[in-house]
């Protein structure tokens, strides 16, 4: 593998705008950047033939994308797989969660949107957010705690 290469530095990054915020740290003239992000009609049927027959659909289906985009892998198995879409996933724990808990709801919508702002989430921004309805750090972690163990379907109590 490359990893284990002495004479070779592997960076894997989510996305583009993960790579800008450390390419400062590299030096571009000896770098070879390989994007990875499409995907390319070779790998498409290798990859629908590796999704397990019990949740993927009968034909193979390339995904509706905008005009000028490809599909991500992401898109490529959610449209090939059966049962419901991450979006179908989310609106549901969402809803079950507003239901059971309005502060878990809103926790959870909070940690997604700093996260996909490409912010961490730390404790202190929780702290600061939740500040009307805890009173110590330990509440935060208490309630951190709480939705995982709702994701995990446990009870939040």
């Amino acid at each position: 593998m490359l990893v284990d290469a002495p004479n070779i530095l592997t960076v894997g990054v989510d996305r583009e705008t993960d790579f800008e915020r450390i390419s400062h740290r590299l030096r571009r003239d000896s770098c070879k950047i390989i994007d990875v992000t499409e995907v390319r009609d070779i790998d498409i049927q290798q990859i629908f033939s590796r999704i397990p027959a019990e949740i993927r659909i009968g034909k193979l289906i390339k995904p509706k994308v905008e005009r000028g985009s490809s599909a991500s892998l992401f898109e490529f198995v959610e449209t090939n797989t059966t049962g419901p879409t991450l979006q179908q996933r989310f609106a549901s724990v969402l809803s079950r969660l507003s239901k059971e808990s309005l502060l878990l709801h809103d926790l959870l919508v909070t940690i997604s949107y700093v996260h996909a702002c490409g912010v961490p989430v730390s404790y202190d921004t929780l702290y600061a957010f939740l500040r009307g309805d805890v009173s110590s750090w330990e509440d935060v972690y208490r309630l951190v705690e709480q939705l995982l163990n709702f994701e995990k379907g446990k009870s939040i109590n």
